[in-house]
Protein backbone atom coordinates (compact mmCIF):
# COMPACT_ATOMS: atom_id res chain seq x y z
CA UNK A 1 0.00 0.00 0.00
CA UNK A 2 1.39 3.25 -0.90
CA UNK A 3 0.58 6.55 1.71
CA UNK A 4 -1.96 8.71 0.40
CA UNK A 5 -3.10 11.77 2.43
CA UNK A 6 -7.07 11.77 3.61
CA UNK A 7 -8.50 14.30 6.10
CA UNK A 8 -11.22 12.38 7.61
CA UNK A 9 -14.09 14.24 9.55
CA UNK A 10 -16.69 12.37 10.97
CA UNK A 11 -20.64 13.77 12.97
CA UNK A 12 -22.50 11.42 14.81
CA UNK A 13 -26.24 11.41 13.77
CA UNK A 14 -28.51 11.50 16.94
CA UNK A 15 -30.54 13.98 18.64
CA UNK A 16 -31.72 15.98 16.16
CA UNK A 17 -34.00 18.42 17.20
CA UNK A 18 -36.16 21.70 15.39
CA UNK A 19 -35.74 25.04 17.15
CA UNK A 20 -37.54 28.10 16.88
CA UNK A 21 -34.80 29.78 15.41
CA UNK A 22 -33.54 27.14 13.31
CA UNK A 23 -34.68 24.21 10.92
CA UNK A 24 -32.28 21.39 12.53
CA UNK A 25 -29.44 21.08 15.18
CA UNK A 26 -27.30 18.47 15.55
CA UNK A 27 -26.52 17.95 19.48
CA UNK A 28 -22.74 15.59 19.24
CA UNK A 29 -22.55 12.31 20.65
CA UNK A 30 -19.64 10.32 20.63
CA UNK A 31 -19.45 8.35 17.40
CA UNK A 32 -20.43 4.13 17.35
CA UNK A 33 -17.32 3.45 14.93
CA UNK A 34 -13.69 4.61 14.50
CA UNK A 35 -12.68 3.91 11.24
CA UNK A 36 -9.86 4.69 8.73
CA UNK A 37 -9.35 4.07 5.12
CA UNK A 38 -7.09 1.61 3.62
CA UNK A 39 -6.09 1.64 -0.04
CA UNK A 40 -6.31 -1.61 -1.95
CA UNK A 41 -3.57 -3.33 -4.19
CA UNK A 42 -5.47 -2.63 -6.93
CA UNK A 43 -4.81 -0.17 -10.21
CA UNK A 44 -6.79 2.23 -10.18
CA UNK A 45 -6.71 2.13 -6.84
CA UNK A 46 -9.73 1.49 -4.73
CA UNK A 47 -10.08 1.55 -1.27
CA UNK A 48 -11.81 0.08 1.51
CA UNK A 49 -13.45 1.22 4.66
CA UNK A 50 -12.43 -0.27 7.99
CA UNK A 51 -14.74 0.50 10.55
CA UNK A 52 -14.08 -1.04 14.51
CA UNK A 53 -16.73 -0.69 17.05
CA UNK A 54 -16.69 -1.95 20.76
CA UNK A 55 -19.68 -4.60 21.42
CA UNK A 56 -20.93 -5.30 24.64
CA UNK A 57 -19.63 -8.67 25.01
CA UNK A 58 -17.79 -11.25 22.75
CA UNK A 59 -20.92 -12.98 21.42
CA UNK A 60 -21.78 -9.94 19.17
CA UNK A 61 -20.39 -9.65 15.59
CA UNK A 62 -20.21 -6.98 12.56
CA UNK A 63 -21.45 -7.62 8.93
CA UNK A 64 -21.32 -5.47 5.89
CA UNK A 65 -24.48 -6.26 4.46
CA UNK A 66 -24.35 -3.80 1.38
CA UNK A 67 -22.66 -0.66 0.37
CA UNK A 68 -24.35 1.58 -2.37
CA UNK A 69 -22.44 2.64 -4.79
CA UNK A 70 -21.89 6.69 -5.36
CA UNK A 71 -24.85 8.60 -6.17
CA UNK A 72 -23.85 12.03 -8.07
CA UNK A 73 -23.08 13.59 -5.33
CA UNK A 74 -20.55 11.53 -3.88
CA UNK A 75 -22.82 9.71 -1.32
CA UNK A 76 -22.40 6.24 -0.45
CA UNK A 77 -24.33 4.20 2.45
CA UNK A 78 -22.90 1.16 3.94
CA UNK A 79 -25.29 -1.15 5.85
CA UNK A 80 -23.99 -3.05 8.96
CA UNK A 81 -26.00 -5.96 11.02
CA UNK A 82 -25.02 -6.68 14.44
CA UNK A 83 -25.93 -9.70 15.81
CA UNK A 84 -25.35 -11.55 18.91
CA UNK A 85 -24.96 -15.20 19.25
CA UNK A 86 -27.14 -17.37 21.42
CA UNK A 87 -25.62 -18.44 24.62
CA UNK A 88 -24.13 -16.55 27.70
CA UNK A 89 -21.13 -14.03 27.48
CA UNK A 90 -18.69 -12.39 30.38
CA UNK A 91 -20.03 -8.63 29.95
CA UNK A 92 -16.57 -7.42 28.42
CA UNK A 93 -16.19 -4.75 26.23
CA UNK A 94 -14.98 -6.53 22.68
CA UNK A 95 -13.63 -4.57 20.02
CA UNK A 96 -15.65 -6.32 16.78
CA UNK A 97 -14.74 -4.77 12.91
CA UNK A 98 -16.30 -4.91 9.12
CA UNK A 99 -14.65 -4.11 6.01
CA UNK A 100 -16.45 -2.26 3.33
CA UNK A 101 -15.07 -2.14 -0.37
CA UNK A 102 -15.95 2.05 -1.24
CA UNK A 103 -14.03 0.80 -4.68
CA UNK A 104 -12.73 3.71 -6.87
CA UNK A 105 -13.18 7.30 -5.35
CA UNK A 106 -12.69 10.23 -7.28
CA UNK A 107 -10.09 13.05 -5.78
CA UNK A 108 -12.93 15.14 -4.27
CA UNK A 109 -15.09 15.08 -1.06
CA UNK A 110 -17.42 11.84 -0.30
CA UNK A 111 -19.84 11.15 2.06
CA UNK A 112 -20.37 7.88 3.54
CA UNK A 113 -23.51 7.04 6.10
CA UNK A 114 -23.33 4.15 8.21
CA UNK A 115 -26.57 2.47 8.52
CA UNK A 116 -26.45 -0.33 11.25
CA UNK A 117 -29.24 -2.58 12.56
CA UNK A 118 -29.45 -5.06 15.60
CA UNK A 119 -30.62 -8.76 14.52
CA UNK A 120 -33.34 -8.95 12.39
CA UNK A 121 -34.73 -4.99 12.90
CA UNK A 122 -34.02 -1.83 10.30
CA UNK A 123 -31.28 -0.02 9.09
CA UNK A 124 -30.80 3.02 10.96
CA UNK A 125 -28.54 6.24 10.31
CA UNK A 126 -25.94 6.16 12.89
CA UNK A 127 -23.08 8.11 12.10
CA UNK A 128 -22.04 10.18 8.89
CA UNK A 129 -18.05 10.11 7.53
CA UNK A 130 -16.83 12.87 5.68
CA UNK A 131 -13.69 11.87 3.42
CA UNK A 132 -11.60 14.42 1.90
CA UNK A 133 -8.62 13.31 -0.41
CA UNK A 134 -5.65 14.40 -2.25
CA UNK A 135 -4.42 11.22 -2.94
CA UNK A 136 -7.56 9.57 -4.49
CA UNK A 137 -7.88 8.45 -7.90
CA UNK A 138 -8.04 11.00 -10.33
Amino acid sequence: MRPFAILAVVAALAGAKAGPDTALSLEPVEPMFRFRVVERGSCPPSFDLELAADMPDPGWSLAVDRVSGPDPNGRRIVEITATRAEGMFAQVLTARTATANLGVMRKGVHLVDVHLRRGEGRHERVQAIVLRGAGLHR
